[in-house]
């Protein structure tokens, strides 16, 4: 672990917007591939190279938009380690890092045409993070997110449910967002009974469906209400995203785009989503809003974390939010 002396350097504050705990790594990112078939060579110009992780992703993009955030995970003592905590330290993001013997988490996305992808990742240093590495008493903050659920398997089921119930204790709103299971979702039941304490759920439509083991979406969201009552965000790539609340379903619209960089949306969403959250806005408007930031994302890898004048442009161009 991170000698304590450095670690209460770093926190220049002890009051944030946002606490993020989970998962950091680097993504190497392909651009768009018609096809992938075995026995060939595909020649690209170059590679996106981009800091990630769902945990990772939205603590930047959170900080581009001004809140103040501080991150916990874990890292190595390698030079992508070194290089990701620059990243932290130059998005003005005070952080909780805990060093481990084993080198930062890689992930390889191939990006097909149609905007899905495939990930071929090694979770690294992420894989030990521990709940005995997060420290909540000396940090204070508005929103406690955890993200990245299932990329820190040491964080799974209870001790997601003893850090929620640690940041309800300090009366911060919390949230969990969910990522796909390389295991096949066969602890489904476990993470259903880990909901306690989380006001806001995150996931996308296909997460949503094998945590219910349903494969239709209205099945899988009355299903999920057995277990869960609070705020739900449904992501749903093309068909825009769905927010639901103890007493409405919102649907909001999507924009036809030209996919460039499908990864990370998500989290770049949930971002958005939480920043507009505890602003206060509406949920209509947030969800406008967080549209918007993902769509921005998707169509520039130049602009990875979009800003709240990219955003605020791109919502005045694109009448479908209207």
């Amino acid at each position: 672990m991170v000698n304590n002396k450095l670690l209460f350097k770093r926190l220049r504050k002890l009051t944030f917007d946002f606490v993020i705990v989970g998962d950091i790594n680097i993504d190497i990112i392909t651009r768009p591939i018609r096809k992938l078939e075995k026995e060939i060579s595909i020649i690209q110009d170059d590679f996106y190279i981009f800091p990630g992780g769902n945990a990772a992703n939205t603590a930047l993009e959170l900080a581009k938009l001004g809140a103040s955030v501080h991150f916990i995970g874990a890292l190595g003592k390698d030079p992508i380690s070194k290089w990701l905590i620059d990243i932290l330290k130059k998005n003005n993001i005070t952080y909780s890092i805990n060093i481990k013997d084993k080198p930062s988490g890689i992930t390889f996305a191939i990006t097909h045409d149609d905007g899905s992808r495939t990930f071929i990742a090694t979770l690294g240093s992420n894989k030990v993070l521990d709940i005995s590495d997060i420290d909540l008493d000396n940090i204070s903050a508005t929103h406690f997110h955890r993200a990245g659920y299932l990329w820190a398997p040491r964080l799974i089921g209870r001790p997601n449910k003893e850090l929620f119930k640690m940041a309800k204790k300090k009366e911060m709103v919390t949230s969990l967002a969910f990522s796909w299971d390389p295991d096949n979702w066969t602890n489904r039941a476990i993470m259903l009974q880990n909901l306690d304490y989380c006001d806001i759920l995150m996931l996308n439509e296909k997460e949503l469906k094998a945590l219910t083991g349903e494969t239709k979406l209205n099945l899988a969201k009355r299903k999920l209400k057995k277990y869960y009552l609070g705020l739900t965000v449904i992501h749903r790539g093309s068909k825009g995203s769905l927010i639901i609340s103890e007493d409405e379903e919102i649907i909001i619209p999507a924009n036809k785009i030209n996919i460039l960089n499908p990864t990370g949306s998500g989290d770049i969403y949930d971002a958005a989503f939480l920043y507009g959250y505890e602003k206060g806005w509406n949920l209509r408007e947030i969800g406008k809003f967080s549209g918007a930031c993902a769509e921005i994302h998707i169509q520039n890898p130049d602009i990875k974390y979009p800003s709240l004048n990219d955003i605020d442009k791109y919502l005045k161009s694109n009448l479908i939010f209207d």
